[in-house]
């Protein structure tokens, strides 16, 4: 009961709260997602909650993988 009277209703309010306590929040970092790696400053969440990578190629959407702080 607990968890249905205190569920977020909107995914906007998950996102929000969940930014206000993201320390990777405009921080340079890699995204190790198989053989591939991806570098660039942590904008935020896209969407569907992808992690957003702002670098010169530009922002991309990532979903899976290990970030770690550069």
């Amino acid at each position: 009961q607990f968890i249905r009277e205190h569920r977020y209703m909107q995914t906007s309010d998950l996102v929000h709260d969940w930014l206000q306590g993201c320390f990777h929040l405009n921080q340079a970092v890699r995204i190790f997602e198989g053989n591939q790696e991806t570098t660039g400053i942590f904008k935020g969440l896209g969407p569907y909650g992808e992690a957003l990578i702002e670098n010169d190629r530009g922002i991309h959407h990532l979903f899976n993988g290990s970030l770690r702080l550069v």
